[in-house]
């Protein structure tokens, strides 16, 4: 009876999802397993992967960790929560363990109102700089994304704009896009070899706003630019040109 009693516990206790921790110098690593290797000084995770560092943080299925080098890799899905005011998806990708820099392919940013990047290849160039290779940002707010990403990038956005490089620096809450292609509903409007878009956190830099949808009965569709000049604190000026087909 008492060895069918701690049987029958042994086999309930094995069922159990085991979670477990890792308390690194730099990083803390959690999943339903992780392997160390000593002679390597390398550690596996694997399911459910979350690695913390600086309030943010990075989801992945199976992650190798190299504590000799400091890199993080996955080649499986990746998510990086709060990076660049928003969070990020990605094919796989790879990051230093202080999250200073790092690689991802195939990454979409997904902002906070909805508003979204993808592009064919991220770099983490610093803590506040992530540069994104021949991006689409897409500039207007959906609610709809807001409450499901995977609908970014599933229809036809209302205003685009294709860059050859897009630079997110979070220290100047500045968007840089280089080469950019500005799109209404995937009609090409007019190029500019430079747009700085504010981030949506940047109330008060001077530069270039969101381009905004315009439908005039005479003219047609056609697109408005505002460039917004932070003349002092209290005052002001908004410039708006607007562009028709």
């Amino acid at each position: 009876m008492y060895f069918k009693l701690v049987t029958s516990l042994a086999i309930a206790f094995l069922s159990i999802p085991s979670i477990s921790y890792c308390q690194e110098e730099k990083v803390t690593i959690k999943a339903n397993r992780i392997f160390s290797d000593q002679l390597s000084n390398k550690v596996t995770a694997v399911g459910n992967v979350e690695i913390n560092k600086n309030n943010q943080t990075f989801l992945s299925d199976k992650v190798s960790y190299d504590k000799n080098t400091g890199w993080i890799k996955s080649n499986s899905s990746t998510k990086v929560i709060d990076l660049e005011s928003g969070n990020m998806f990605s094919d796989k990708g790879s990051i230093k363990d202080d999250f200073s820099t790092g690689e991802f392919i195939n990454p979409v940013l997904i902002f906070k109102d909805g508003s979204y990047l993808q592009s064919k290849k991220a770099n983490k160039e610093s803590l506040k700089r992530t540069s994104f290779s021949y991006p689409l940002l897409s500039v207007c707010p959906n609610d709809n994304i807001t409450k499901d990403d995977r609908l970014a990038g599933e229809g036809v956005d209302l205003i685009t704009l294709h860059s050859s490089k897009t630079t997110i620096d979070t220290d100047k809450q500045r968007i840089i896009n280089k080469h950019a292609i500005v799109k209404i509903v995937n009609v090409p409007i007019f190029y500019t070899p430079y747009i700085s878009i504010p981030t949506k956190d940047n109330k008060r830099s001077s530069g270039f706003l969101t381009p905004s949808y315009l439908n005039n009965s005479r003219l047609g569709v056609g697109v408005r630019t505002p460039y917004f000049i932070n003349v002092s604190q209290n005052t002001n000026l908004t410039i708006s040109q607007k562009l028709y087909l």
